[in-house]
């Protein structure tokens, strides 16, 4: 076969074998000092591969935003900012949108965050409670450049309190499709992905055993998973919303959730202060992921002390190690040229 017919892609593809990335787990910590920590994992092994100190507290909802960024969020009373790491090298790379509440005169802008998500078009969503005269209120959700740090549109994307939104500790869009809001009060909420109009009430508190919704988390069907803090159990739901089983049971006290690239889900396990797994297919539960994780978070002892241990956890895609993306760079670009000379 000719080289001059294959595309830059598919030469290298051939030369070098299967191009692929390593996604990473990055892992928050709810640790309240100075400084707080981003905690790194492989993704096959869950080795622990070292930490990104951020300038503030309490760390709670993180995502990735592509560009090899990560973003993560604090979760302090007047500590509502948002903060940008590189997924690649691990650097801090400083704020990206919010303040410090440092005086009465000028409140915080994201009062109390919790979850933090990318939505569809690249923005960010952060979850946070409402600041209204000096004390928190309703729950709300903000829609935010990840460029500029700027709130897009006239204030909050969906109103505080719409829907019933009170105690949101949780946020996810379903692919192609809306945003779901897990709420400890109320259940989970499901609101229009454009407009941030509130839909309808997906699963109410007592439905099927859930008690405190915690982490919400979509298959590549489009499937809803939802952790239930209380019970430590995982429920399914099907595309259109309606319930469909009991996918996993613990009792470990399960918060944030997300599938990784292998199709299994991860946990964040209150109990243990680690990162477990459970089979995507048979819900089955597979032991603890990270190696060793209890021992990375910092803890006073009390397993389920809500200031201390992981916060929230996402995989982000990292690329292979520099020598052979240069290779597959460089055969990218003689395959080019050759085509362009032909």
């Amino acid at each position: 076969m000719s080289t001059k017919k294959l595309s830059p892609l598919l030469l290298a593809t051939a030369l070098t074998g299967v191009f692929t990335l390593q996604a990473d787990l990055f892992v928050t910590e709810r640790y309240f000092e100075t400084w707080a920590k981003v905690l790194r994992f492989d993704e096959t092994t869950g080795e622990y591969l070292g930490e990104t100190k951020v300038p503030g507290e309490g760390l709670l909802g993180v995502t990735y935003g592509g560009k090899n960024f990560v973003y993560a969020v604090e979760n302090t009373v007047g500590y509502g900012v948002i903060h940008r790491i590189d997924a690649v090298t691990g650097d801090y790379l400083g704020r990206v949108a919010g303040n410090r509440f440092i005086e009465f005169s000028i409140p915080p802008l994201f009062p109390i965050p919790t979850g933090l998500t990318i939505g569809p078009d690249g923005d960010l969503f952060l979850l946070s409670w409402q600041w209204a005269n000096l004390q928190v209120g309703k729950g709300q959700v903000f829609r935010i450049d990840p460029e500029t740090g700027e709130v897009v549109g006239n204030g909050p994307f969906i109103a505080a309190g719409a829907g019933g939104l009170l105690v949101g500790r949780d946020l996810e869009f379903q692919r192609k499709g809306n945003l779901f809001v897990a709420d400890a009060s109320q259940g989970v909420l499901e609101f229009d992905k454009d407009s941030g109009a509130f839909v309808r009430k997906v699963v109410s508190i007592g439905q099927y055993g859930l008690s405190r919704p915690e982490g919400l988390a979509f298959d590549r069907w489009g499937r809803l998973y939802v952790s239930d803090y209380n019970s430590g159990n995982v429920l399914r739901f099907a595309t259109d919303g309606s319930f469909s089983d009991l996918f996993a049971t613990t009792s470990l006290s399960l918060q944030d959730i997300e599938f990784g690239r292998d199709g299994d889900l991860y946990a964040i396990a209150a109990i243990t202060n680690t990162v477990v797994r459970i089979d995507g297919e048979t819900g089955a539960y597979l032991g603890e992921f990270t190696i060793d994780g209890a021992q990375y978070f910092r803890t006073t002892g009390t397993d389920l002390d809500s200031k201390f241990g992981p916060g929230g956890l996402a995989f982000a895609p990292v690329p292979e190690p520099a020598n052979r993306v240069g290779w597959i760079l460089a055969l990218a670009t003689f395959a080019s040229r050759r085509r362009v000379r032909a």
